[in-house]
């Protein structure tokens, strides 16, 4: 573990973390990191989301770190099951960094985060971090691929689009994984007022549903 690199952590942020990887020698290689990187963090692990879901009734975790080779054929409607089950557990997930389809499957099914398997060590530390503070996490490397059209290319950069300041405002707090209703009532509005901001905004970002205005949204401010 010399050899490690050293990491820039909070000592006062402490996580529960399941690693869920398939392969056993790269999971456990994972979940030794994270103990080592992350100073006060529990780590457990479990081979699939079938397995993790039957091991969260006995330990609790803040985040569930999942591979997505490791998701199997019901990945997506046990993630559903988890979420329904256990609201208060973010997921995130690592995945390859040109699969559009499969990031943003996860991610309509509720995931918090996403990020390739050639992400950094600190990038991975920094995400776990961001998902556990209760905010959507999605890697600079998939944002251009996800901002981009299906049959065309990636764009290293996504053009700004002007958006008004209350279509902002609901595509913020839409990014922080709130319900229509919680955003209505955040911002004083009435339901179908916010629900005509995000379709406004849908159109304005050229998006086909939330996760896609969202990270549209984020490639967009970051362009500018």
């Amino acid at each position: 573990m010399r050899h490690l690199p050293d990491i820039a952590v909070r000592a006062d942020q402490t996580m529960r973390i399941m690693v869920v990887v398939e392969l056993a020698l790269f999971r456990h290689g994972l979940a030794e990191l994270m103990r080592h990187v992350l100073p006060g963090v529990e780590v457990a692990e479990a081979e699939d989301l079938d397995a993790a879901i039957e091991q969260l009734s006995d330990w609790s975790a803040d985040v569930l770190l999942v591979d997505l080779e490791a998701a199997g054929a019901e990945a997506r409607a046990l993630l559903q099951r988890l979420r329904r089950e256990r609201p208060e557990v973010k997921v995130a997930v690592l995945g390859s960094a040109n699969d559009r389809v499969s990031a943003l499957s996860w991610l309509e099914a509720g995931a918090h985060g996403c990020l390739p398997k050639s992400a950094s060590l600190e990038e991975l530390c920094d995400a776990l971090r961001t998902i556990r503070a209760g905010n959507g996490y999605v890697s600079s490397s998939l944002l251009a691929t996800l901002a981009s059209p299906p049959g065309q290319p990636p764009h290293s950069a996504v053009e700004a689009v002007p958006l008004t300041a209350r279509q902002q405002d609901v595509l913020r707090l839409l990014a922080e994984g709130r319900p229509t209703k919680d955003i209505a009532r955040r911002l004083d509005l009435s339901v179908s007022t916010v629900k005509a901001h995000l379709a406004a905004a849908y159109r304005t970002l050229g998006a086909h549903n939330r996760v896609e205005a969202v990270v549209r949204n984020r490639g967009a401010e970051q362009a500018a």
